[in-house]
């Protein structure tokens, strides 16, 4: 088997850093099954796209396909999902500062509404 960290150090490092990305992972679904995190915040996507990295960094040292497969499927999922949602706050911005234009200009006033 091929290591890219043969001394002893670097092979703990990588294991800390996998379980490391296991317990970002529980401290996801905790916060998920508690609300204090929305499955729907980008946090949370983040997050997993952390642990998911993690844990795929700590798979080069004792290689699994199986869970490789399962850490690529998060961050693959993870990107778009931060992407869909960063786009989805640009336009909800954009369509908040229409409404208030048009409400400001309805009043007639010179000076925004609060």
């Amino acid at each position: 088997m091929i290591t890219y960290f043969p001394d002893a150090l670097g092979a703990d490092l990588l294991r800390l850093l996998g379980v490391l990305g296991f317990l970002l992972y529980v401290l996801l679904y905790t916060s998920l099954s508690l609300r204090w995190l929305h499955s729907d915040s980008i946090l949370y996507f983040c997050g997993n796209i952390c642990a998911a990295s993690m844990v795929l960094m700590s798979l080069t040292l004792d290689f699994n396909l199986a869970a490789a497969l399962i850490q690529m499927f998060w961050i693959a999922m993870g990107i778009p999902a931060i992407l869909l949602r960063l786009g989805r706050m640009r336009s909800d911005r954009r369509a908040d500062r229409l409404s208030a234009a048009t409400r400001w200009a309805a009043t007639g006033r010179h000076t925004p509404a609060e």
